[in-house]
Order: C-alpha cells, then sequence, then structure tokens
C-alpha cells in the first residue's frame, strides 16, 4: 500500500470560501404556526454556520404579543427577535420591516416549517455571492415542480428525511447554481446590495411591490439574476402541485428543460436503491482522504472497507476501477462512504486499461476531478 500526501487540492471546510456576510432570518409567523418558535430557534443553533446571525420572526400586531412570549419561553438570546408588519401576507414588505432594523445584514426568507440541513447558510450565502450580479439565491425545495429535487415515489422518503436527500444531493451533485425566472418564500437569500439598489424597506417604494413574484421579476429587469443552488435540499411539508399560468412562458420553457433532470433521476435511484450513508466532504470539518484500488476480487475491497469503518476521524472515499467482460479495467466508481455499497459516481472510460501503465488521460481527468470536486488531501493506492 502505497500513501501520497499533500495533493494540492484546497482545504475547504465549512465557510471557509464563503464571504463573511452577516444575514438576518425573515422568518413569517401566524397564529398557527407561532408555537414552532422554539423548534426553529433550537435548529439554527445546531444547523447554521454562522455565529453572527439574526432571527426576526415577522407578525402582525395581533400575533406579535404571542411570538413574544414563545420567544421568552424558548430562552432565546439576542439573537433573536420579533418585528411587527401590517401585510403579513406580502414577503417582500416583511423584508423591508427587517431591514429597517439591520440594514447592515443579508435577508433570508425562511419558512418557519422548512427543514434546514446543517451548513445551510453557508452554501447558500456561497451561491449568492458567486457573481457580481446575483441578487437572490434558492434552494432546492419540493414547495413547486419548478425548485423541486425529489419527484413521486420517492417523495414519501423525503417527507421523511430531508436530510438524506440533502445529503446525497449535495454528493452527486455538480454542486453548481442555475438562474431561475422566481425565487420561493421556503429558503431565499438576498443580498443586501441589491435590496438598497430597489430601494427595499425605504417607505414608500418598498409598498410598490405587491408579491414575492413581481420583485423577482423587478430584480432581473433592472441586471439583477436569481439563481438555484444545486447543493442544497430543504425540507417542507408543504408542496404547492399546481401548475403555473398558462401565460407564464419562463417558467413552462424552465420546467421543460429543467437543469436539475440529471441530478433528480440520480439522487431518486439512490433513494430507492437504498443509499444508507453519505458523507459530505467540505461541510464535514473531518480531512477527505481516497483510497484508490482496483476490483478484481479477493479480500482487498473488504480490508479498505473495514479500514474505513474503524476510521472515524476521516471521511474515507473509495475509488475502484471494474473489469467489464475480458478488455480490461473500463469503469471506475467512487463511493462516499465505506458502509454504502451503492456508488456515488460511475464513470465509463473509452478505452480500457488493461495493465499497469504510466499515464492515462481519461483515468487522470476522472482523478483529477475527484480531487477537486470532493477535497481530498491524502491519497492511499491499494
Amino acid at each position: 500500500m502505497t500513501t501520497v500526501n499533500s495533493v494540492g487540492a484546497a482545504t475547504m471546510h465549512v465557510g471557509s470560501d464563503v464571504p463573511n456576510a452577516e444575514w438576518v432570518g425573515v422568518v413569517p409567523i401566524t397564529a398557527d404556526t407561532v408555537g414552532l418558535i422554539a423548534a426553529f430557534i433550537a435548529t439554527q443553533e445546531k444547523n447554521a454556520v454562522s455565529r453572527s446571525f439574526h432571527i426576526c420572526f415577522v407578525a402582525d400586531s395581533q400575533v406579535a404579543g404571542g411570538a413574544r412570549i414563545e420567544l421568552a419561553r424558548a430562552g432565546a438570546n439576542a439573537q433573536c427577535s420579533v418585528v411587527e408588519c401590517s401585510d403579513g401576507s406580502n414577503p417582500v414588505a416583511m423584508i423591508g420591516a427587517v431591514t429597517k432594523h439591520h440594514s447592515g445584514r443579508d435577508p433570508i426568507l425562511l419558512s418557519i416549517e422548512a427543514s434546514l440541513p446543517y451548513a445551510w447558510d453557508a452554501r447558500l450565502q456561497k451561491a449568492a455571492y458567486a457573481e457580481p450580479h446575483i441578487a437572490a439565491a434558492s434552494a432546492m425545495c419540493d414547495v413547486a415542480p419548478m425548485f423541486a429535487m425529489v419527484e413521486d415515489p420517492a417523495r414519501a422518503v423525503a417527507a421523511t428525511d430531508a436530510t438524506l436527500v440533502d445529503r446525497a444531493a449535495y454528493t452527486l451533485g455538480n454542486r453548481s447554481y442555475y438562474e431561475i425566472p422566481k425565487v420561493h418564500a421556503v429558503c431565499t437569500y438576498f443580498r443586501r446590495d441589491a435590496l438598497e439598489a430597489m430601494s427595499v424597506g425605504r417607505d414608500p417604494l418598498s409598498a410598490a411591490f405587491s408579491s414575492l413574484d413581481i420583485f423577482t421579476t423587478s430584480l432581473r429587469a433592472n441586471g439583477w439574476s436569481c439563481v438555484l443552488c444545486d447543493y442544497l435540499y430543504v425540507g417542507t411539508p408543504h408542496r404547492k402541485s399546481t401548475p403555473p399560468a398558462t401565460d407564464d412562458i419562463e417558467e413552462l420553457a424552465y420546467r421543460q428543460h429543467h437543469p436539475l433532470g440529471s441530478l433528480r433521476r440520480s439522487v431518486a435511484a439512490a433513494l430507492r436503491e437504498g443509499i444508507v450513508s453519505v458523507s459530505v466532504p467540505g461541510l464535514d470539518a473531518r480531512p477527505v482522504q481516497l483510497h484508490i484500488m482496483h476490483f478484481w476480487g479477493g479480500g482487498l475491497d473488504k480490508w479498505v472497507r473495514d479500514f474505513g469503518r474503524v476510521d472515524s476521524s476521516r471521511i474515507n472515499l473509495v475509488f475502484s476501477s471494474f473489469r467489464i467482460g475480458e478488455t480490461g479495467g473500463q469503469r471506475l466508481v467512487l463511493y462516499s462512504d465505506p458502509v454504502d455499497l451503492k456508488p456515488i459516481r460511475v464513470w465509463d472510460i473509452a478505452q480500457p486499461i488493461r495493465s499497469t501503465l504510466p499515464h492515462n488521460i481519461e483515468y487522470c481527468r476522472i482523478l483529477e476531478q475527484v480531487i477537486r470536486e470532493f477535497e481530498v488531501e491524502a491519497i492511499f493506492v491499494s
């Protein structure tokens, strides 16, 4: 067994290459959801990476009093507060009300019922700041078909284990973002420079945007873009099944050629086949090491997997070549966890590797991709 260290991959763990922008959560509440405040705060304390965030629960005057009582019961600290907004049905108005009190922060519109996974804020912020003219970034969410990650029949799994869906999507996807014609209110990050350019939060201009869709349209008309992040999935108990209006040409066209098509199929297949454990290099603070091996039978595969099971202090990826017929090694597979027998990547190379070679272009490209995408810090060659 040969060990190669310091392969030159970037060591980016949670939030290390994300702008240091403070954010404020805009969480609308009603009389029916005010009782969920304590659980929402507990989730934030567990899963948010930033320690400088603030959460504003936004309600009308009738609900605000009860919300403050719930905050006190939950033992909320100074990072949480209640903001009153007379227009409780307009997310843009609620964002405007919050930004008056927190003008130096980026607002994130959040549903109090959203299932937010670990490091959701860092991932969403990374997408929002990926390019200068991005105004808003939305997480994948099954609230509507345009944003959906999981379609039937796997939808029942998502309803019970949104965290597994998120981890699978993060690992199987391209970790990219795609421009979208509109955003949703479950989990969307807005950059404050875009809001300032649109004068949101300054009366009476913010009142001109009577809905989130109208505001998104105005953003795009002024040169800003909205994107969908393919490495963050947020669960929600509600889904709108109503198709878009027939005159909404952009949304219809987007859904017909949806950029998440391949990822949706991969995640659905993983869920059907029973994927049980998915490591998340880049979100997990553990160092990542890659085991390179061949699979010709025998005990090598068992030894590598046993090693990974015992070594819980590091993420152990397994990169293996497979024989196809008598042509030699023509298939390469990557496993994210020694426990799981379902690969997260499969490559079929054009020219079989029939014996040991000093160099192979396709193999090198794939290996470089694995090192780059999964932030490999050490390589074991068995």
